[in-house]
């Protein structure tokens, strides 16, 4: 580069470089990477900015070369409407179209490299031509969507924007080549300083991804400071007298600086270059309806073993909600759910009616009524239930009997049948489970340190929104060049809340012999996913299943009774006109399987049809999977439990 006057020339100098940068966004970029909902988006300007170190000679008269080493954020921040407009149910019962805009923010980080071949205009003005090559070192985003109207509409987290995923491109370009053009002053602050300030253009050759027209050119405006290591130092007109002996100044130590990177290693030993912990939860939700029998043995009075003694005498335990139990377990706990409900609900009363096989030779005619007193001693003397809310009665065969030719038939006429007052008592349960997975495995702090030698001691720690240390480490000498934590799964959920995204502070601490610290930091972005699991295991991303069971079809009927109203009505209230209702239908092992199949399939389309009186959700679908047995056939509980359909409603997650 050429300098204002022959006595200043210098060959090579040496510097750092920085500037603004207007990143211009042109093409189209469509996210469709893992994302259940897309966008389709095109060009957007957003400021970013460069700095590193640069390099220059001068080679011959006004030519020269410059060398610039940078980091480039070049994040972007697109916004498109989103074209599906479901209706939605207003508080008043009417219908509306719910209108919403999508917005990408997207975070671009390059490593680049600017080779250029300059020329001085005049000894204070230059300009520069070159390639540019570039290495991607993060291509991630985060896609929201914005409620637009009705404007009084909230999704169901709080609020009318919501994140719908962060993720990284994985189709990401890893180069990128393009062009830089410059002008540049030259502002000489002494014969071996001088600050150039200069503007630029960058156009890019290459995509950001594969497979779309999306590039990222910039407009630069920024400045150098560079040092002249041969410039010539100024001769004195005159000669001097030497100055007289100073003090030898005293030693100065080098004082160590600090900078902290990040990278997440997964479980499978994939490493990135950030930060970043995500815990995927798998939600269900079941709704269990109870059967209201209780099963006995041939020719006996005494309550089974298999049902279950109160554990507790707290209502709360059995009224509604069961945490990680199964269905059949739930069923064992009926005893206590009915004296947990009537304990609630004071003005409840029930009938127990009792019923006998005689042709399992129970002849004796007060076994169906010991049978039911044996019920009510329970409920009486467990729950405390009045005797006067408790009604017994007897017969010989059930109303609706089984089969009485076979021994599964016979079984499940051995029972006492439960009637209440109050649709409470016997209402379904809900029955919820959460299965949770973190990644990564770690998150590896990186130190870089100036002058590591004058380095005594060190300590890092990672810490959640109240200070609360979840990590801590600490050494003498200078840190290791990688430093693992390892996330908890219960320290990030309690950092999360009831939120979807929040941040951990993390902090690494050198000090020097005398005392003196230096400190690197940021932050570990922390986000929740949420999916939900189908009957047949299939997982589904941003939707809620709701599961449900119907299990009160008389023996070798499709018909829906009125004993499933009320779990119908249920359904029903929880099917919006953009949920999906899947209906499956089984019947117990009793008859030929080609039998079963088509009862299945009668019993599936019963209910489907059923519904759909009320309400037509999006999509539907009824199919009859005969006697598959999803619980124990060896047992009349089981077997009542397989004479079921199953009803699954799956809802976007807003």
């Amino acid at each position: 580069m050429t300098m204002p006057c022959a006595a200043q020339l210098s060959h090579w100098q040496f510097g750092i470089f920085g500037a603004g940068a207007l990143n211009m966004h042109h093409g189209t970029i469509t996210t469709t990477d893992g994302l259940i909902e897309c966008g389709t988006f095109q060009d957007a300007n957003s400021i970013g900015w460069m700095a590193g170190n640069i390099v220059q000679a001068n080679i011959s008269g006004p030519w020269g070369a410059s060398a610039r080493l940078f980091y480039h954020k070049a994040d972007g921040t697109f916004t498109a409407p989103n074209d599906v407009q479901p209706y939605t149910a207003m508080s008043d019962g009417s219908l509306v179209k719910m209108t919403t805009e999508y917005e990408l923010q997207t975070q671009l980080d390059y490593i680049d490299l600017d080779l250029l071949a300059t020329y001085a205009i005049t000894p204070l003005l230059y300009v520069g031509l070159g390639p540019q090559i570039g290495l991607n070192t993060r291509a991630g985003f985060e896609q929201q969507e914005t409620i637009l109207s009705p404007s009084s509409l909230e999704f169901r987290t709080g609020g009318t924007s919501r994140v719908i995923q962060s993720s990284t491109f994985s189709n990401a370009t890893t180069f990128r080549f393009a062009a830089t053009a410059v002008v540049g002053a030259v502002v000489p602050v002494s014969t071996r300083l001088t600050v150039q300030p200069e503007i630029g253009y960058t156009h890019a050759f290459t995509t950001v991804v594969d497979g779309n027209a999306w590039r990222v050119h910039d407009v630069r405006v920024g400045a150098s400071v560079l040092y002249s290591f041969d410039a010539p130092e100024s001769t004195p007109s005159t000669v001097a007298a030497p100055p007289p002996a100073a003090a030898p100044a005293p030693v100065m130590l080098p004082e160590p600086a600090l900078s902290v990177d990040l990278e997440s290693v997964a479980t499978d030993g994939t490493i990135k270059p950030y930060g970043e912990v995500v815990v995927q939860e798998t939600r269900s939700l079941d709704i269990v309806p109870l059967l209201p029998y209780i099963f006995f043995d041939v020719q006996s009075a005494a309550i089974p073993s298999r049902y279950r003694a109160a554990r507790s005498s707290d209502p709360s335990m059995y009224v509604d909600d069961v945490d990680g139990d199964s269905t059949i377990g739930i069923y064992y706990n009926i005893l206590n759910i009915v004296g947990a409900r009537m304990t609630r609900n004071a003005n409840a009363k029930i009938t127990l009616t009792g019923c006998r096989e005689p042709n399992d030779k129970e002849l004796d005619t007060t076994l169906s009524e010991r049978r039911a007193l044996a019920v009510k001693s329970y409920l009486t003397t467990t729950w405390n239930i009045a005797a006067d809310r408790i009604t017994v009665t007897s017969r010989v065969l059930p109303s609706v009997a089984s089969n009485v030719n076979v021994a599964d038939g016979r079984a499940e006429n051995r029972r006492v049948e439960v009637v209440a007052t109050h649709d409470d008592i016997l209402a379904p349960v809900r029955q919820r489970s959460v299965q949770r997975q973190l990644e990564p495995a770690t998150v590896d702090l990186r130190p870089s340190i100036a002058h590591p030698e004058r380095i005594a001691a060190w300590s890092a720690h990672v810490r959640d929104n109240t200070s609360a240390t979840l990590f801590a480490s600490n050494g003498t000498g200078a840190p290791a060049a990688r430093i693992a934590w390892a996330p908890a799964i219960n320290d990030v959920v309690r950092t999360l809340g009831a939120a979807n995204d929040a941040s951990l502070r993390f902090e690494l601490t050198a000090s020097t012999p005398e005392g003196a610290q230096v400190r690197g930091g940021g932050s570990v972005p922390v986000h929740r996913i949420v999916r939900s699991t189908r009957y047949n295991g299939e997982v589904v991303k941003d939707s809620m299943i709701e599961r449900f069971g119907l299990i009160f079809f008389d023996f070798d009927s499709p018909s829906v009774n009125d004993r499933q109203r009320s779990m119908l009505d249920l359904v029903r209230s929880r099917i919006r006109t953009n949920s999906s209702l899947r209906v499956t239908g089984l019947t117990d092992r009793i008859g030929s399987e080609s039998y079963n199949t088509s009862l299945s399939q009668r019993r599936a389309e019963s209910v489907l049809t059923s519904i759909q009186e009320r309400i037509v959700p999006a999509q539907s679908s009824a199919f009859g999977a005969g006697p598959t047995l999803i619980h124990d056939n060896d047992l009349p509980e089981g077997r009542c439990y397989n004479r079921t359909v199953l009803l699954e409603v799956a809802t976007p997650v807003e």
